[in-house]
């Protein structure tokens, strides 16, 4: 102890001080940017004193300028208007940013590469743009004396969602654009991860696509197949994250895990899924769904250490028969009209995990946008996640 408290209350106080100072300039033509050409903010520069230099060293180069960055780019994604952040353009400003990190990897699979996997269910929601979608794929391997990865993080990543056919009413229809930052808390963990050279192996998974309307849209009463082989009856085209997860967390069991050492991957998706999920917590908490009672309670922990708040929700057999189709194997909304719509969104994603595979889900969509906390702005993107999960990551390790 010193006249700061303990080294933890010091990086804390250094990291809200970060945080606070965070500021997106890039469209204000009156003031002098700084930083690359895509992304600008103004953040503070922040010095500490200490005869204890070694210890709150370690901590800051492990936690705070980790998470800092992680949020930066969190931010930065969330605040770019949808005209300048297609899913083009997303994938293609990850690969520069994975370029800074050795152990990093990034693949880019377009529309016609994920027709040839079958991800009909993610490709359906992105027939109605111009903009073509992506799936980005990223690894962070920090431990090469392991061949898995113990998470696989998995985002929803649409850059505007208008609802499709089933057209949002047009107030409040420009937070759209925040619809994608599901994917950008997992693009700004695994900047986290990288800036801290964490030792263990992670993967990430964001499935990019912007939903929009035309006369080529997807039609509620369409019935897709999936990449994992099930077919899905569309009742709603407004409730597309859940299809572009679909695809993704099947793409992530198929190619980013291997059978051998299923056992020892975590999967975690997160989404701004449902307005339910508002009418059941405000903004005060995050909803959590997870089929892994030990997976749950890690969770749980690393939400109080953080203070990014998380409640869990049942999702036990009993909710099945709210994605039950008459005529394919899933449908895509509840129609019994009993509520529990952020549940059915979540029983339907479970879905298209495989038997034993550790999964949680985290619907955001009350907390990534005006997040009721002291400690967050009002009515700005959060960066929710990026903490909690960083966190979570680090109860693996010894670091």
């Amino acid at each position: 102890m010193n006249e700061f408290g303990n080294p933890e209350m010091l990086e804390n106080m250094a990291l809200g001080l970060s945080l606070e100072s965070f500021q997106f300039l890039k469209y204000k033509t009156d003031t002098t940017l700084e930083g690359d050409n895509n992304f600008s903010t103004r953040d503070a520069k922040i010095s500490i004193f200490s005869t204890n230099s070694q210890d709150y060293q370690k901590l800051f180069d492990n936690k705070f300028f980790p998470i800092s960055k992680g949020v930066s780019l969190t931010k930065n994604l969330a605040y770019e208007p949808p005209n300048v952040l297609t899913p083009i353009k997303y994938a293609e400003y990850m690969e520069k940013v994975c370029k800074n990190y050795d152990n990093m990897s990034i693949k880019v699979k377009n529309a016609k590469q994920m027709s040839s996997l079958g991800m009909n269910a993610l490709l359906g929601v992105a027939q109605g743009s111009v903009n073509e979608p992506r799936l980005v794929t990223m690894e962070w391997k920090g431990d090469p004396s392991k061949n898995y990865n113990s998470f696989i993080f998995v985002g929803k990543g649409v850059t505007f969602d208008c609802g499709g056919i089933s057209l949002k009413p047009p107030r409040k229809m420009w937070d759209m654009k925040y619809d994608m930052q599901g994917s950008s808390t997992v693009a700004g963990l695994m900047v986290a991860l990288a800036e801290s050279k964490c030792p263990i192996n992670v993967a990430a998974v964001l499935g990019i696509v912007e939903n929009g309307i035309s006369g080529e849209a997807q039609r509620p009463s369409d019935i897709v197949t999936s990449m994992s082989g099930k077919t899905i009856e569309i009742l709603n085209t407004d409730a597309e994250g859940r299809l572009v997860l679909a695809d993704a967390v099947t793409y992530a069991q198929t190619f980013l895990m291997k059978d051998t050492d299923k056992d020892k991957t975590k999967i975690i998706d997160l989404a701004t899924l449902t307005g339910a999920i508002v009418v059941a917590l405000g903004n005060q908490y995050a909803g959590l769904f997870s089929n892994d009672e030990s997976l749950q309670k890690d969770m749980m922990k690393s939400s109080e250490k953080t203070n990014e708040r998380i409640w869990p929700f049942p999702i036990t057999s009993h909710y099945d028969v709210c994605v039950k189709s008459s005529i394919a194997d899933v449908q895509n909304i509840s129609t019994l009209g009993t509520g529990g719509d952020s549940i059915a969104a979540a029983k339907f994603i479970e879905q298209f995990i495989q038997d034993g595979i550790s999964w949680a889900h985290l619907d955001i969509a009350a907390v990534a946008y005006g997040y009721d906390d002291e400690n967050y702005e009002k009515n700005k993107p959060s960066a929710f996640g990026v903490k909690l999960l960083y966190d979570l990551v680090l109860q693996d390790v010894d670091f």
